[in-house]
């Protein structure tokens, strides 16, 4: 719900306990306004979420992102469908979850391949 508090949940504090950038933002402001079309554009958000996350990386792409992206003007118009299209075909990326319009995916940086976290499926 648009305006809830982050972080509500009273198990907050046991995750970041564990892992304090188990929340941090998969949102890189150098791409602000790229609509994901390049190659180039590509590399920058998976080497930003290599330096910023030491684990697997989950994205959560939902259609009302569109809506607060067509609002709010993070990106260019498409760039979200651009974004699933290519996550679809690069090898460090994997579709872990498609239902009712919430598609997740996993980025597995370098040197992370046998963790838990790359290796979870959904059961």
């Amino acid at each position: 719900m648009p305006g809830w508090p982050d972080r509500s949940a009273g198990s907050y504090v046991d995750w970041v306990a564990d892992a304090p950038d188990f929340d941090a933002s998969a949102f890189d402001p150098m791409l602000a306004g790229t609509d994901f079309t390049t190659e180039e554009q590509l590399q920058e958000w998976e080497h930003y979420l290599t330096l910023r996350h030491a684990r697997p990386v989950f994205v959560v792409l939902s259609p009302r992102m569109e809506i607060v992206n067509a609002y709010r003007g993070f990106y260019a118009e498409d760039a979200l469908a651009n974004l699933r299209e290519a996550l679809d075909l690069r090898v460090r990326w994997s579709r872990v979850l498609d239902h009712e319009g919430i598609e997740v995916f996993r980025f597995v940086p370098p040197g992370t391949e046998e963790s838990d976290a790359a290796l979870w499926e959904v059961s």
